[in-house]
């Protein structure tokens, strides 16, 4: 039966080391703290550079640093004597957890809203119409000690990061978001990517949003968005390179968007021996050779201007569609979330590698929204929103008066909540719905005693039913 859905519509001079009863450090560009430490929201360290350094003296365990809402921009370079500040970069050397998207007050991380509390960190350092003076990397990670790893439990989450300009010398002309380097032998840079925006970040070479280069990366990019990234060779948004003797790696991209992005290609896998692109979307992105190159790609959206509506000679692929406009929201302003009539929606994998734990979009919406509860997450990093009543759920919509007998009403998509059926009235009572029979595809059928209330907007969606 078709189912009927509604809804309504510090500066710090001297380094302290972290203690084992710390575990979080805060930071807060607005903190009010005279003499900061970074021990609680109160006396948050305003630089996220001061929260790095003393996360990074840490003798054991993995820290986390909360990150507020705000405008953070790099202010110390790497290598450390360089006098250059296009060195400058928010610089990662082991293991930690960073986290954006707080408010400055939540006592624990499921309280945070990344999509609300934009934490944005900026390469755009020098002249703010000049990019040419930008940091070459917003992020630069790489293991420092001998031997030693970043792995997947070094976690970035919940940031927008844009305004990197590589275009300098090696390593500088690489990954202008980030860039992640594992050049010694047996070390390994791999981190998780996860809930971020990359953005008009750009790379003389390749590799504009990201660049991951090294003997074994395992990097996971999960729940994120590329948009109007480029550089000049491969990998626009994301360029892995791996040793041709390392039978390791296994990088992987889970319900990720891609759009605008300019360059060879979108994204390319170079000797890296398991590269795993899964439940994504790749629209309009410019490329002078294929999408993607050298990954095993499943439940994904994706157009090419090579290989148009087929999958790549140097892939393998599975359940993917090709050539289909995912129908975003608004693409041009950054809005990359799904119509209501996407193809996208509920065309991904519930059993996806990197959806182990992931509850929340890149909206910080629901993961799972459906209105079949045995239906599959959408594509893409943004998940379609369903809100389905509970029984004697009163309903503001803008259907006039009280239903006196049954009425159907045929259409062939989603009524959006901007779209008006009848100018509404008010002194509401109750709701009654039930699906159509006469053609469960197309038609919703409402039955007596369904009545407007409060001059709102009526919201329906439809599908063909739940299997």
């Amino acid at each position: 039966m078709t189912k009927i859905i509604f809804t309504l519509c510090i500066s710090m001079t001297t380094l302290l080391t972290v203690s084992h009863a710390q575990s979080i450090i805060y930071v807060d560009q607005d903190s009010p703290a005279l003499n900061p430490d970074g021990q609680s929201w109160g006396t948050a360290f305003v630089r996220l550079q001061d929260a790095l350094d003393l996360a990074q003296q840490t003798p054991s365990g993995i820290p986390e640093i909360w990150v507020a809402e705000g405008f953070y921009q790099p202010t110390k370079a790497h290598p450390p004597l360089s006098m250059d500040p296009r060195d400058f970069t928010f610089f990662i050397g082991q293991d930690l957890q960073m986290y954006g998207g707080f408010n400055g007050t939540e006592t624990s991380l499921a309280a945070r809203n990344y999509a609300t509390n934009e934490t944005i960190l900026n390469g755009n350092i020098g002249l703010p119409n000049d990019q040419t003076d930008n940091a070459y990397h917003v992020i630069k990670m790489q293991a420092l000690a001998a031997n030693g790893n970043i792995s997947r439990s070094c976690i970035i989450d919940g940031f927008i990061i844009e305004d990197g300009y590589a275009d300098g010398n090696f390593p500088d002309q690489i990954g202008g978001g980030i860039v992640n380097l594992a050049l010694n032998m047996n070390n390994s840079s791999s981190p998780t990517i996860r809930n971020c925006i990359i953005r008009d970040n750009y790379a003389s070479v390749e590799g504009g949003g990201i660049y991951n280069i090294g003997d074994n990366i395992n990097a996971a990019m999960i729940n994120c968005s590329f948009y109007n990234n480029s550089c000049i060779g491969d990998g626009s948004a994301i360029r892995n390179t791996g040793s041709s003797a390392d039978t390791l790696s296994s990088f992987l991209i889970s319900n990720c968007t891609f759009y605008n992005n300019v360059g060879e290609n979108t994204i390319l896998n170079q000797s890296v021996f398991n590269g795993i692109i899964e439940n994504s979307i790749f629209w309009d992105n410019v490329n002078s050779l294929e999408e993607i190159g050298h990954f095993e790609m499943s439940n994904s959206l994706v157009s090419s201007l090579i290989n148009s509506g087929t999958c790549p000679s140097n892939m393998t692929c599975a359940n993917n569609i090709y050539d289909t406009d995912p129908l975003f929201v608004d693409p041009m302003n950054g809005n990359l979330q799904l119509q209501s009539s996407s193809p996208a929606i509920d065309q991904g994998n519930n059993a996806a590698i990197g959806l182990l734990g992931i509850t929340r979009d890149l909206q910080h919406q629901p993961r799972l929204s459906s209105p079949c509860p045995n239906l599959m997450v959408d594509m893409g990093a943004y998940e379609r929103q369903f809100t389905a009543p509970s029984a004697g759920y009163t309903m503001a919509n803008a259907l006039s008066g009280v239903q006196s007998m049954t009425r159907n009403y045929i259409t062939d998509h989603s009524i959006e909540s901007d779209q008006t059926i009848a100018s509404g009235m008010a002194n509401a009572i109750s709701v009654t719905y039930q699906a159509g029979s006469s053609n469960p595809n197309n038609c919703i059928e409402l039955l007596p005693n369904f009545e407007v209330v409060n001059d709102q907007m009526f919201h329906a969606f439809f599908s063909i039913g739940c299997p």
